[in-house]
């Protein structure tokens, strides 16, 4: 099912279901996890598998002809891809391989598929991709990339869950 392309304010809760979709749409992932790095272990999660921790959101006010002044959401993200290692460790070279092709295939079609370019998303600089290998007590390899993505702020305050300022006319 494509995600529908809408005005609508992007939030984490849209970013989840972004790269959910992708997961399901990925011919090698198996499983998926949003949130803290400690919590990897505790899942039970598929291999290989995407992990996204978000780690810091920021609220651009580079654009002063906006009425707020605000126009811009950056959101940093700590993405990681793991696939087991067997016990013999044979298939080390191509776990590193896969898990990098598939990080590689999520950055690609963030910054080139047409859904992306129809809400104003984008990857911001460049994407430093780290090996890791034999990682946590599940014994894997995975790669670890850190990169920032932007979209347009399009909250107004009048859509938010608070009541209305009361005032009195002078």
């Amino acid at each position: 099912m494509p995600l529908p392309i809408t005005r609508v304010p992007k939030n984490l809760m849209w970013l989840d279901k972004v790269l959910k979709d992708f997961v399901d749409r990925s011919l090698e992932l198996k499983g998926y996890g949003f949130g803290a790095l400690d919590e990897i272990n505790s899942l039970n999660l598929e291999y290989p598998y995407l992990w996204v921790n978000p780690t810091r959101t920021r609220i651009l006010a580079n654009d002063r002809t906006v009425k707020s002044g605000y126009s811009i959401i950056d959101c940093e993200l700590e993405i990681i891809v793991a696939d087991k290692l067997r016990s013999d460790k044979l298939n080390e070279v191509e776990t590193i391989s896969d898990v990098n092709e598939i990080l590689m295939s999520l950055i690609a079609e963030i910054s080139q598929d047409p859904y992306y370019t129809k809400t104003n998303v984008s990857l911001v600089d460049d994407i430093e991709i780290e090996n890791e290998w034999e990682e946590n007590d599940d014994i894997v390899n995975r790669v670890k990339a850190t990169f920032t993505l932007r979209w347009p702020f399009s909250y107004k305050y009048c859509g938010e869950p608070v009541s209305g300022i009361t005032y009195s006319s002078p």
